[in-house]
């Protein structure tokens, strides 16, 4: 039955977003083509009587780059939506009749939000990979310095894994990885849940408020956290101040593990114990 939940919840998703990124790999195209134009013809254009042409073209740009930010946000937004209407509203009283637990009803729900948020996160970098290597080409087909650049970030990306991590890097780097990935959305729906529960009206308002507080709290305790990692290292040698980073480095994975954990367990014992359709 968890795969005929979570079978339904992908097709009641599936449909918008499937077009949204079919929509957003289309600006790739139409940048592309913009930006191309703008950088091989602009000064020409401009040069022989006709400025408004560039300035018409990075208008339309910069409204591709709007759309490709509200498609990456906003997939989010429909997702979330998608969850407070099906379990929160009068929809609700369906899915809670259903031959499942509220275990398989949150985590069909989060499994569908970590898969589109894995293609939209994959949508976008195509968009601006693609935009980036071929727009920008003055000559050829790509522009072999954009190219190296993406390589080389890349490279430092997991050189400072590396040398923070040592031989860890890529268990630590994965964990972090799915840890990110899982955690915010279960923060979300945490927060979404805990205020759909606690207010009989504006349920979403009291949901925003929820996250608002716990994102001030938690965003003060990393913060400290951090800063007493640094002051640790201080006047201490290179092998005090890597260890020093390493432990504040496996102390924010733990703690992003702890809230997905926490989130997880409170929101399915609100589901089960006080949960409010008014």
């Amino acid at each position: 039955m968890f795969a005929k939940l979570l079978k339904h919840e992908w097709k009641s998703t599936a449909g918008l977003l499937g077009i949204l990124s079919l929509a957003a790999l289309g600006l790739s195209v139409l940048g592309t083509v913009i930006l191309r134009i703008l950088n091989n013809y602009g000064d020409q254009m401009s040069g022989n009587g006709y400025p408004l042409v560039p300035v018409a073209l990075g208008t339309m740009l910069f409204f591709l780059a709007v759309a490709l930010i509200a498609y990456a946000v906003g997939s989010r937004i429909l997702l979330l939506a998608r969850f407070y209407r099906n379990k929160f509203t009068d929809e609700g009283y369906l899915t809670f009749t259903l031959p499942v637990n509220c275990h398989q009803i949150f985590l069909s729900a989060l499994l569908n939000m970590v898969a589109w948020s894995l293609i939209t996160g994959a949508v976008t970098a195509a968009v601006v990979g693609i935009v980036a290597l071929f727009g920008t080409a003055t000559e050829g087909l790509v522009n072999t310095e954009v190219w190296s650049g993406l390589q080389e970030m890349l490279r430092w990306f997991f050189r400072l894994d590396q040398d923070l991590l040592k031989e860890a890097c890529w268990p630590i780097t994965l964990i972090r990885a799915i840890a990110n990935l899982f955690s915010g959305h279960i923060i979300a729906m945490t927060c979404l849940t805990v205020g759909s529960v606690l207010a009989k009206k504006h349920k979403i308002l009291a949901s925003f408020g929820v996250y608002y507080g716990f994102t001030m709290v938690s965003g003060i305790f990393t913060t400290v956290l951090t800063f007493l990692g640094a002051i640790s290292g201080i006047g201490a040698g290179s092998d005090a101040m890597v260890q020093s980073a390493q432990i504040s480095y496996g102390i924010q994975i733990l703690l992003q593990l702890a809230l997905a954990l926490g989130g997880y367990i409170l929101s399915v014992w609100l589901m089960r114990k006080k949960l409010n359709l008014s």
